[in-house]
């Protein structure tokens, strides 16, 4: 995701779902972990999050001061969930069966995130982006910040480096863009450099005074 189409989005997301969207985003959490996230898996005293992550695998978060900023408004909308939503009308949740009344809030579920994140990417018409790449758009800006593969393995929570060493293109396009940039300098300082000893080999001789 280009920091553009992030504005974009953000334009056009609802502002019951930003929290999960940008949480998913920040530290590259899938969609089921952030959905799932209850409060006491969140320890502000200790500034950690305890996540529960694919196939049971513990994985702890630093709190960093953005995600505190982030889930410090939400306490008190739930007893346990952390992200949640105010219903816009009373309906009949069509997976459950269950009523949702209007104005009450509810957790938002895995389905309910993917439905409303695909609706803001077609208002905000960006295409061909996923939920899911808000995980590789975390770990593509953490190695392009840090340089540290092993700082993003860590922050997906991968067993091996293997299924880490896929985000290693981002800082293969940096170089080669920085090599470009690099090359342009040159070029346009190479040029101002000719001219003005073209200008100099031009300019005329001072005539002897006799």
């Amino acid at each position: 995701m280009t920091y553009e189409e992030e504005g974009r989005i953000e334009d056009h997301e609802r502002a019951n779902y930003r929290p999960a969207r940008v949480f998913a985003q920040i530290p590259g959490l899938r969609r089921r972990e952030v959905v799932s996230l209850t409060w006491p898996q969140v320890d502000f005293d200790a500034e950690v999050l305890r996540i529960v992550g694919k196939g049971d695998k513990p994985h702890i978060i630093p709190i960093t001061p953005d995600l505190h900023a982030l889930l410090w408004p939400l306490r008190g909308h739930h007893p346990t969930h952390v992200f949640t939503y105010i219903c816009q009308r009373t309906r009949r949740e069509e997976r459950s069966g269950r009523e949702l009344v209007k104005v009450d809030r509810y957790p938002i579920t895995y389905w309910g995130l993917g439905s409303r994140m695909r609706r803001t990417m077609d208002k905000a018409e960006v295409v061909g982006l996923r939920i899911h790449d808000l995980r590789h758009t975390s770990a593509t800006r953490t190695l392009r910040a840090t340089g540290n593969l092993k700082l993003v393995q860590r922050l997906l929570n991968h067993s091996t480096m293997r299924v880490t060493e896929k985000y290693a293109h981002a800082s293969l396009d940096d170089l080669r863009e920085a090599m470009k940039t690099t090359a342009a300098d040159d070029d346009r300082r190479r040029t101002k450099s000719r001219g003005k000893s073209q200008s100099l080999e031009r300019k005329p001789k001072p005539s002897k005074i006799s």
